[in-house]
C-alpha cells in the first residue's frame, strides 16, 4: 500500500536526520585527524536518505494524481446524486398536484357536510407539502452533509492552496536569480515559477504540479550538495507544512 510505504519512509528518513545530526554535531568538536573519517560518516549517511528523500516526493506526487482523479470521480457522482434527488422531488410533486386536483374537483360537486370538511383539510395537507417541495426543488441544490464523499480533512487556514501559492511565487521569483546556487537549481526554480504562475489555472492544479517537480529536484539537490529539507524550511516554509499536512492524511 503507498500509504504505509510513505510513513515507512518517512520512518526512514526521520532516524537517517538524526544520525545525521549527530555526526554533525560531532564534527564540531572532535579532534582534526578525526574530522576526514566524520565527514565520510556524513556522506554516507546522506547518500543514503537521498533515494528515500526521492521516493517521499514521487509518492506524494502521485497521490496528488490519485486525489485529482477521485476529486473528479466524487464531483461526477455528487451530480449524478443531486440530479437523481431533483427528479424524485420533481416526480413527487407532480403526484400531489395531481392528487391535489383530483380533491379539489371532488370537493366542487360535494354537498355532504361531513365529506366537504373532510376533502378541504385534505387539500390543506397537499397544499402544505406542496408548498415544502417547491421551496426544495427552488433552493441551492446540495448533497445533505452525510452522504457528502470527505475525500481530503480540512488542514489549518495558513495552508490554504492559495497561500501556499503565494508563497511560492513569491520565493522562487526571488530565489531564480540568486547566484549563490547553481544553475542547475536556479533553472528549477525558474520551472517552478513558471508552473505557480500559470494564469487560470486553480491553486490546487498547481500545487499538484509543484510537487510533481520535486522528486528531479532531490537530485540536483545532492549534486550541489544541498540539504533538501532545510532548503525547503528555509525558503519554502508553508508549502513544506502544507506538504507535511499533506503526507499525513495520505
Amino acid at each position: 500500500m503507498p500509504n504505509d510505504r510513505l510513513r515507512q519512509v518517512e520512518k526512514n528518513l526521520s532516524r537517517l536526520r538524526e544520525q545525521l545530526a549527530g555526526k554533525e554535531d560531532t564534527l564540531v568538536t572532535i579532534a582534526p585527524e578525526e574530522r576526514i573519517r566524520i565527514k565520510q560518516q556524513i556522506n554516507d549517511l546522506k547518500a543514503e536518505m537521498r533515494p528515500f528523500e526521492e521516493e517521499y516526493w514521487q509518492i506524494l506526487a502521485r497521490q496528488a494524481v490519485t486525489g485529482a482523479i477521485a476529486e473528479a470521480k466524487s464531483s461526477t457522482f455528487q451530480q449524478q446524486r443531486l440530479e437523481e434527488q431533483r427528479s424524485s422531488l420533481e416526480a413527487e410533486w407532480n403526484l400531489r398536484m395531481e392528487k391535489l386536483r383530483g380533491l379539489r374537483n371532488a370537493l366542487a360537486i360535494e354537498t355532504a357536510a361531513a365529506t366537504v370538511f373532510q376533502l378541504r383539510k385534505q387539500i390543506e395537507a397537499e397544499d402544505a407539502e406542496l408548498t415544502q417541495l417547491s421551496n426544495r426543488l427552488e433552493q441551492p441544490e446540495q448533497i445533505p452533509s452525510h452522504e457528502r464523499l470527505h475525500l481530503t480533512s480540512e488542514l489549518s487556514p495558513d495552508l490554504t492552496p492559495e497561500i501556499v501559492i503565494a508563497e511560492l511565487v513569491e520565493q522562487s521569483e526571488r530565489l531564480q536569480t540568486n547566484q549563490q546556487y547553481p544553475p542547475e537549481v536556479l533553472e528549477w526554480l525558474q520551472k517552478i515559477y513558471a508552473e505557480v504562475s500559470k494564469p487560470g489555472e486553480p491553486a490546487a492544479a498547481k500545487l499538484k504540479g509543484t510537487l510533481s517537480l520535486l522528486p528531479p529536484f532531490v537530485g540536483l539537490s545532492y549534486e550541489a550538495e544541498l540539504d533538501t529539507e532545510t532548503f525547503l524550511k528555509r525558503h519554502f516554509p508553508t508549502f513544506r507544512k502544507w506538504a507535511g499536512a499533506l503526507a499525513k492524511k495520505a
